[in-house]
């Protein structure tokens, strides 16, 4: 017989979309909410694997955490994954502080065991305190509405690739304790959280005991108001992306157009809220505002997403899984077959039969071989290449030209690639346009094909 808590655990689960054929990541800590999560999750039948890092904070209670999460997990069931880091060194080394090292550390390796695993996702145990501490903390330090929602239900963390999920959110303190001494849950006290060292415990302390004698009803207004946020904010989301981003395409860049930015009532407001969850910063989202009419500047933010000033538009690219080596030059011998290009994909090389046919898509030409000049390369096109496109009777055109013809933004040209001749003529510009005089005549007696594979 579930309890009432574990029905409005389960619903919760529900209304996440949390799948119960998918495996998920638990994250225990030892402290009561955490542990009340791990017990609900069995009650659930989620398939899950507890995961636990050691910060090595707290001396040998840190090392007795970990095994106490270790031994609670599999003795309801569940397998275990544990790690341990040298917080403070990697706080000193990258200037953060305590709480922000433990928690790039904590995610960073929740992204990694989420790949490893191939997991849906991670269950965190945190409750309605957490989302009003982290209100205050946001209202102290200056936040939108976002900020204000408190911590999401459900969120992807782009930077570490991991969905968080959160069906404890609208749980209070006490019944989270109360669960836990009803079905005799043990756990462990970190007794760093009665230190007023840090804001969140200031703020849980010394701001929130007032306002609760104040206000008996006080955690069900703030759960209806983080609700209302919630809400509110889902709304503004939408709409701010359904009116700046458009032209999203499969690699995940985008565009925002200056004549849909500069009608809402606050452009930089809402050039925030699409930018700030790929990490820039306010500042560099002023400076963009004031450099719309200075196509070819360039910002990089922290998490290594580039939005880049284009004539109409700002380009939006995010971070390349690998480096490309812009400036890497591959040579063709006459016996290749395939050649692995620098900036990703390949090319296959064939000889082509007479009345075989021509490609009808431009990620294939045919051309004469004759006129093939060993070592052939392959490059990224450079400042002063032209070619003769069909139709030019003889005449060249620059490349810079021919990608503002095709409208082409500056992140599209910046990918173009060119197979050049022996003789430094361009041949092809790669996925767009053949040069004249490569092609296939009606005397033309051997024939290579040339297919660009992305």
């Amino acid at each position: 017989m579930f309890t009432e808590l574990e029905k409005r655990f389960q619903e919760q689960c529900e209304g996440l979309e949390v799948d119960p054929s998918a495996l998920y990541l638990i994250a225990i800590s030892g402290g009561v909410d955490s542990m009340v999560l791990l017990h609900l999750c069995k009650a659930a039948g989620i398939n899950g694997l507890v995961v636990h890092a050691n910060f090595q904070l707290r001396g040998g209670a840190s090392d007795q955490d970990a095994r106490f999460v270790e031994e609670a997990a599999r003795s309801l069931g569940f397998a275990f994954q544990g790690t341990s880091f040298p917080t403070e060194q990697v706080a000193r080394e990258k200037g953060l502080s305590i709480q922000m090292a433990a928690r790039m550390l904590r995610y960073e390796w929740f992204g990694q065991c989420c790949k490893e695993h191939r997991a849906a996702g991670l269950l965190t145990g945190h409750h309605l305190q957490d989302a009003v501490e982290t209100f205050f903390i946001h209202f102290i330090r200056g936040t939108g509405v976002s900020g204000l929602a408190g911590i999401p239900v459900k969120s992807h963390l782009k930077e570490w690739q991991v969905t968080v999920f959160r069906p404890m959110s609208n749980f209070t303190r006490s019944e989270i304790a109360e669960y836990a001494r009803s079905n005799g849950i043990q756990w462990r006290e970190d007794q760093s959280n009665n230190k007023t060292d840090y804001e969140r415990n200031r703020i849980r302390l010394e701001v929130l005991p007032p306002l609760e004698a104040m206000k008996p009803a006080f955690w069900e207004t703030s759960r209806q108001t983080l609700e209302h946020l919630r809400s509110q904010d889902s709304n503004y989301q939408y709409l701010i992306q359904k009116q700046l981003v458009s032209a999203e395409n499969q690699s995940g860049s985008f565009e925002i157009r200056y004549d849909r930015l500069l009608a809402l009532p606050s452009p930089s407001s809402g050039l925030w809220e699409v930018l700030h969850p790929h990490g820039f910063t306010a500042e560099q989202v002023r400076q963009m505002l004031l450099l719309l009419e200075s196509p070819g500047k360039s910002f990089l933010s922290s998490t290594g997403v580039r939005v880049i000033t284009d004539r109409n538009c700002l380009l939006v690219q995010p971070s390349p899984d690998q480096p490309i080596a812009q400036s890497s030059t591959i040579h063709l011998e006459e016996d290749d077959l395939l050649v692995r290009l620098p900036a990703g994909g390949r090319l296959i090389l064939t000889d082509w039969e007479p009345g075989a046919g021509y490609p009808t898509d431009s990620n294939s030409v045919v051309v004469d071989r004759t006129v093939l000049r060993y070592p052939l390369k392959v490059r990224n096109w450079q400042a002063g290449d032209r070619f003769q496109p069909f139709g030019m009777e003889g005449r060249h055109k620059k490349l810079q030209d021919f990608f503002t013809d095709l409208k082409l933004n500056i992140v599209e040209k910046e990918a173009v690639q060119v197979l050049v001749n022996g003789d430094q003529q361009v041949i092809w510009v790669i996925g767009y346009r053949l040069d004249h005089r490569f092609r296939v005549k009606s005397t033309s007696k051997e024939m290579k094909k040339i297919s660009w594979l992305k």
